[in-house]
C-alpha cells in the first residue's frame, strides 16, 4: 500500500485537523511531518472539542499510531501538557511517538523570535512568537538539539551550556540593548531547563522513538499511512509569499522528508481549501476584504487563530492561488471546508486571475439564503451552493471530492 498526504492549499487554517480526524479511521499510521506548536488544529468529534498544537489529529483513532516526524520542532513542555490533557479527557495516547530526530524549541528561540519581530517593525512577519523560525534556523546551522538527546539528560547538560553560549553571543550582537543572563548565570539557567525536561520526561519518555524507521517498516508491510501537514502552501518556505512564510516545508514534497519516507511512497495528495480565504499574520493576501463583508465572514466562520486567538484576515476565494497550490503539490483531489459559512450572502465573488498590476480579477456567483450547516448529502444543498462548488472545481482543474458543512467530524459530504 502507500501513503496519502494531506496538505493545506491556502495560508493555513483550512480545516486540516478536522479532515485528518475524519480520515484517520482508514489509516494505520498518522504522521505529522512539519511545523511546531505554531500550528493549531481544532477538532470536534464524539469525544468533544479539542485544540491540538503538537499531537497529530489522528490521535482520536485508537487503532492508529500517531507520530511527530523528524521534520517537526517540539516544545516538550507544551507537548507533555497536551498529552496530559488528552489523557485526562479519556483519550488513549499509548500509540503516540515523537521522532528522536525532531528538534527541541528552547527559551532562546522564543526570545529571538520575539526580538526579531519587534526589530522588523512594520515589516514584521507576524509569527506566533513560539520560537519556530529560530529553532529551524539552528537546525540548519547545526546548532540544534534533538529530542533524542533527552534520553541522556546528563550528557545534554554540556550540550545545552555550549549551545547557550553561542546563542548568547548572537543575542548580544543582534540586540545589544537587551539584558540577558551572563555566563555565570548560564549554568543555573541550564539546570532549570533540565528540571523542566525531567518533569516532561515523566510524560513523554516512552514516546521518543526512531519514527523514521517505524514508518518505513509500516510502508514496506503495506500499511496505510496518512501524512498530516501543518500551515498552508501559500506560506510554504519555498513556494509561498516569501519572506512572509513559515519556516518548514508544507507541501507534499516536504511530507516525504519530514516523515522519513522515500518520494515513491506517496501515491495520493489531498488538498484542503476553505470555501473562502483567510490568513493570520502579515504578507500579501490579494482577496482580503477590509470592510463589513470581511467582518461578516470572520464572525460567521469564527475566524480567530487556534494558537494565538488573533483575528484572521478574511476575503473571497482565490481560485488562482489554489490552482497554483494544487500544481505545486500535485493534488489529486480537494476537500472544501466551511461551505456553510457562506450561507446568507446574496452574492459571492471568486478571484479567477490577476491583472497586469497583480490585482485579483473577480467573477460573481449567486449566493444562497438557506442554512446548510450539518447537511449530510449533496442533494440537500441549494442549487446555488452546488453551482458554486462546481465552478471552483472548474477553475482549479482538480476534482472537489468532498465538502464540509460544519465543524463536526460527521459534517462532510462526499461527492
Amino acid at each position: 500500500m502507500s501513503a496519502t498526504a494531506v496538505v493545506g492549499l491556502q495560508y493555513g487554517d483550512e480545516g486540516k485537523g478536522k479532515v485528518v480526524d475524519w480520515m484517520a479511521k482508514m489509516f494505520a499510521y498518522v504522521v505529522r511531518y512539519n511545523g511546531g506548536p505554531n500550528a493549531g488544529h481544532t477538532v470536534e468529534n464524539l469525544f468533544g472539542k479539542f485544540a491540538l498544537h503538537q499531537v497529530p489529529s489522528g490521535i482520536f483513532n485508537p487503532e492508529a499510531w500517531c507520530f511527530l516526524g523528524n521534520g517537526t520542532v517540539v516544545d516538550v513542555m507544551r507537548a507533555a501538557d497536551e498529552l496530559s490533557e488528552l489523557r485526562s479527557r479519556g483519550i488513549d495516547t499509548g500509540r503516540f511517538r515523537i521522532s528522536d530526530r525532531a528538534h527541541l524549541i528552547l527559551s532562546w528561540h522564543r526570545m529571538i523570535d520575539t526580538l526579531s519581530e519587534a526589530e522588523r517593525g512594520a515589516a514584521a512577519i507576524g509569527t506566533t512568537g513560539r520560537g519556530i523560525g529560530p529553532c529551524y534556523a539552528d537546525k540548519t546551522s547545526r546548532l540544534g538539539i534533538r529530542v533524542g538527546e533527552l534520553r541522556d539528560l546528563e550528557g545534554l547538560r554540556s550540550r545545552l551550556i555550549a549551545v547557550r553560549r553561542e546563542k548568547l553571543k548572537e543575542i548580544r550582537a543582534r540586540f545589544p540593548d537587551v539584558d540577558v543572563i551572563d555566563d555565570i548565570g548560564a549554568e543555573k539557567e541550564v539546570e532549570i531547563f533540565l528540571d523542566d525536561f525531567r518533569r516532561s520526561n515523566e510524560v513523554i519518555r516512552d514516546c521518543i522513538a526512531d519514527t523514521d524507521e517505524l514508518v518505513r517498516q509500516a510502508w514496506r508491510r503495506g500499511d496505510e499511512i496518512l501524512l498530516e501537514g501543518a500551515q498552508g502552501t501559500m506560506i510554504d518556505l519555498q513556494f509561498g509569499t516569501y519572506p512572509y512564510v513559515t519556516s518548514s516545508s508544507v507541501t507534499a514534497a516536504g511530507a516525504c522528508i519530514g516523515a522519513g519516507l522515500p518520494p515513491k511512497a506517496v501515491s495520493a495528495v489531498i488538498g484542503i481549501a476553505k470555501a473562502y480565504t483567510t490568513r493570520v499574520g502579515n504578507g500579501p493576501m490579494p482577496t482580503e476584504l477590509l470592510d463589513e463583508t470581511g467582518n461578516r465572514l470572520r464572525a460567521a466562520g469564527n475566524e480567530f487563530g487556534t494558537t494565538t486567538g488573533r483575528p484572521r484576515r478574511c476575503g473571497w476565494f482565490d481560485a488562482a492561488a489554489v490552482k497554483y497550490a494544487c500544481e505545486v503539490n500535485g493534488a489529486d483531489g480537494i476537500i472544501l471546508t466551511k461551505l456553510d459559512v457562506l450561507s446568507g450572502f446574496d452574492e459571492l465573488k471568486i478571484a479567477v486571475a490577476r491583472d497586469a498590476d497583480g490585482q485579483p480579477v473577480y467573477e460573481s456567483a449567486k449566493g444562497w439564503s438557506e442554512p446548510i450547516r450539518d447537511k449530510l448529502a449533496w442533494f440537500q444543498l441549494p442549487d446555488e451552493a452546488k453551482r458554486y462548488v462546481d465552478r471552483l472545481e472548474e477553475l482549479i482543474g482538480v476534482p472537489i471530492k468532498a465538502v464540509a458543512t460544519g465543524p463536526g467530524r460527521h459534517a462532510i459530504i462526499q461527492r
